[in-house]
């Protein structure tokens, strides 16, 4: 183990599967990516994008990764929860009966959570954790989100999992390819370099 720590190549000290899967850039054929992109910040046309529910599950995926991620953290997922507040007419977040978000609202919680700090991943597994429905769990989307933030943590101790757990995923036919494919590749591409460590 202590060789392969040797070789891995440098650079994924310094990257890691949330900061190094830019697959935004697969959805730049829609406005609102670019958008996203170039706001950073969770706003009004952002919110009301990512909480329509007749809006393609992979697009609102793309929304929040051109949103990024910074070293030193960022809040959008705290400023989405204050328009999820707002749509439901109440003051905080914590006022909104959980019954009331749909699925595809608490995979996105979850990513940007993720995305905020990616210091500390494990926080945004109990909002992927939320959804219930099938026709979600079975989005290739939300399962890809979701092994990112299981990637990261898998990060501290245990880098051959980084690539156990999406292949796992990409080779599961249970699973509605909803992801485009140059997204699918940009991910793959990635965290096959941790391949080496199995």
């Amino acid at each position: 183990m202590l060789t392969s720590w040797l070789i891995f190549p440098l650079q994924v000290n310094a990257d890691s599967p949330l900061t190094s899967t830019g697959f935004a850039k697969a959805y730049h054929d829609h406005e609102i990516v670019k958008y996203a992109e170039k706001q950073g910040v969770v706003d009004q046309k952002i919110a009301d994008y990512l909480l329509k529910k007749s809006n393609r599950i992979d697009v609102k995926a793309a929304v929040c990764n051109a949103l990024s991620w910074n070293f030193n953290g960022k809040e959008n997922a705290t400023l989405l929860k204050r328009f999820i507040a707002k749509s439901f007419g109440c003051t905080d977040f914590q006022s909104v009966k959980e019954r009331k978000i749909k699925d595809e609202v608490w995979m996105i919680l979850g990513y940007l959570t993720a995305l905020d700090n990616y210091f500390k991943p494990a926080n945004a597994l109990p909002f992927f954790e939320k959804v219930k429905r099938r026709k979600v769990l079975r989005s290739f989307t939300f399962q890809a989100l979701y092994a990112l933030v299981k990637c990261q943590v898998a990060m501290e101790s245990n880098w051959c999992m980084i690539w156990t757990i999406y292949d796992a995923l990409e080779n599961n036919p249970r699973y509605k390819q909803d992801l485009r494919e140059e997204a699918r590749d940009i991910i793959k591409s990635y965290l096959l370099l941790y391949k080496s460590s199995c």
